[in-house]
């Protein structure tokens, strides 16, 4: 990501006024903020998620176990010289009541797909995912494909499309049905990791589904790792699986959102 800056392709769709104004692009930073407003989540809500993403994140950088899918990069002598997530900070709730809101300029740009609708603008750059860059790489296979144990099995996916308007929730639609199809609920979930792109999508899952929050996200999310992007969805699959190993549990669910109303979840159950 520091290669190729965020919307760097100029896809017409970001900018085309031809588009009805309920499909035009409206960047996930305005959607979160809209998607606060709306559900009521307050600074102080976010401020926490983001204040437990990173106090998870710090603890487990000293777990090896929940560090077991991460490689490290090393020099030509094989000395380790990225063997940490860099973007993993120690945070108070001093330092995060002292940050601004961050988005507010951008909206600027999106006032016809915005319908004119005045934004209450309450993420921080402490609420959304630092910049960084990442690769990740997941072995999706049938069980007697390679001659290894597989450390999971995949039980149910779904994807999900939602309004563009608000596209942070069609993630939670895309659990749901993947909960279904698999014919278990959130209480059969022994690990779950939940996309933290941006901070109100977490605040507002803990808040309205009857989950454990000691088994969401529990060696931190995006708002302390970051989101680089491509490599988000395997890099949650393999916190999952890392998280389900340390707790010897039985079954795993992770749920992405995204832009412009998309969202996909899967359940897996641990093998090894």
């Amino acid at each position: 990501m520091s290669r190729v800056t965020f919307m760097a392709d100029k896809a017409d769709y970001y900018t085309d006024m031809n588009f009805p104004l309920r499909t035009r692009y409206v960047p996930v930073a305005l959607a979160a903020d809209r998607l606060a407003t709306v559900e009521n989540i307050s600074r102080a809500d976010l401020d926490a998620a983001a204040l437990r993403s990173n106090q998870r994140a710090g603890s487990a950088e000293a777990d090896p176990v929940l560090m077991k899918s991460r490689i490290a990069i090393k020099d030509a002598q094989g000395a380790p010289v990225l063997a940490r997530d860099e973007c993993v900070r120690a945070q108070t709730s001093e330092s995060l009541a002292g940050l601004q809101p961050a988005f507010g300029p951008v909206a600027d740009a999106y006032r016809a797909a915005l319908e004119g609708e005045v934004l209450d603008h309450r993420h921080t750059i402490a609420h959304a995912p630092p910049m960084c860059d990442a690769a990740a790489l997941a072995v999706v296979a049938g069980r007697d494909a390679f001659d290894v144990t597989p450390r999971a099995r995949i039980v149910a996916y779904a994807d999900a499309g939602g309004d563009p308007q608000a596209s942070l929730l069609a993630g939670f639609a895309a659990m749901e049905k993947a909960l279904v199809r698999a014919n278990l609920s959130l209480k059969d979930m022994d690990r779950i990791e939940f996309m933290e792109a941006f901070g109100v999508t977490v605040v507002k899952f803990l808040r309205d589904y009857d989950v454990d929050p000691e088994k969401v996200n529990v060696a931190g999310g995006h708002m302390s790792r970051g989101h680089p992007l491509g490599a988000s969805g395997a890099i949650l699959l393999s916190s999952l699986l890392d998280a389900l190993d340390a707790a010897k549990g039985r079954y795993g669910l992770v749920v992405t959102t995204g832009a412009s109303g998309v969202g996909s979840a899967m359940v897996v159950e641990r093998l090894v």
